[in-house]
């Protein structure tokens, strides 16, 4: 057994989907369909069910899955001490999209002066790529919008912002004071692509309460106001701080509020894949956030920080 065949197994218990894993792995369907085989074959017993809509994990591979993903991390953190003995450690810093713009100050230049004796890496994904790299060994720590899913640990909220409705000042709604989830009634909406799982939630109380709105489509940072800015009449859900840089004086933003009259917030947490060892460097920046952020944000919010969605105040 090879620990490239551990890694295989962990992507494709993760995806469920041979051509997903493929891509992650950066393998053709074919290598990872028979190096699992090849896995099976030497324990002596089916580790994923196939069919034609993907593979499902069988109850002998649910009992193998912690045991793989121990030694996987383990290897990470030899991987860790080994640079660290070296003096070749960097720490992997992973934001979301955005996440430098919505800052007052360069968060990681400033990290650098103060402390040049530590290295580190910085680079902005999607939530979905990030948890994979994390979970790779491929970051030590990252930035998480919440809700944060259970296999990583929230160290420190870093950041709390308004959700905020979008929308070009012609549009019918502009002018009033704040947006509520029964104005979605009869809504055309451009998703942006960093607010997944906001905008999961937020469908499912609208359907819930039997509201009507259609999906326009969806849009990544860059695109989002020039579309909102063409006037087609569409409205979304945004940070209002990722865009201060941005010079947009036809678009407007407006607080969003629930039936109940709660405010939708974004959240921010540094997190760490949960029961990983953390080394010197990643030890050193997580105190330097909690230092930086514990006055305003003293606790980690227990709703925000679970699978249960949170974020409303």
């Amino acid at each position: 057994m090879e620990l490239r065949q551990i890694q295989y197994f962990l992507q494709l218990y993760w995806d469920c989907n041979m051509t997903k894993s493929s891509k992650a792995l950066f393998i053709s369907q074919q290598g990872l369909s028979k190096s699992i085989s090849k896995l099976e074959e030497e324990l002596g017993f089916l580790l994923f069910q196939r069919s034609s809509i993907g593979v499902v994990p069988t109850e002998s591979a649910d009992k193998l899955y912690d045991s793989f993903k121990k030694v996987q991390d383990s290897f990470h953190e030899l991987e860790r001490e080994i640079a660290h003995v070296r003096q070749e450690r960097v720490l992997k810093i992973i934001a979301p999209t955005g996440f430098a713009l919505a800052t007052d100050i360069d968060e990681f230049a400033e990290y650098g002066r103060l402390y040049p004796e530590f290295e580190t890496r910085y680079t902005e994904e999607s939530k979905e790529e990030m948890i994979q790299d994390l979970m790779k060994g491929k970051g030590d720590v990252a930035f998480m919008l919440a809700p944060i899913p259970n296999e990583f640990q929230s160290h420190q909220i870093v950041g709390r912002e308004p959700l905020y409705v979008v929308m070009n000042s012609n549009h019918s709604l502009a002018g009033k004071e704040r947006i509520t989830i029964r104005d979605l009634e009869g809504e055309s909406l451009l998703l942006l692509n960093i607010y997944e799982s906001y905008h999961t939630w937020i469908f499912r109380q609208a359907d819930a309460m039997g509201i009507s709105y259609s999906v326009y489509s969806q849009a990544d940072m860059n695109e989002y106001l020039s579309i909102m800015s063409a006037g087609k009449g569409l409205i979304g859900f945004s940070s209002k701080r990722i865009y201060q840089y941005y010079n947009f004086p036809e678009i407007v933003f407006l607080p969003f509020f629930l039936e109940d009259g709660s405010q939708m917030y974004i959240e921010t947490h540094l997190v760490t894949l949960r029961g990983i060892f953390l080394d010197q460097a990643t030890l050193h920046y997580i105190n330097y956030e909690k230092e930086k952020h514990g006055a305003i944000f003293p606790e980690t919010d227990s709703r925000t920080a679970s699978n249960s969605f949170g974020g409303l105040v």
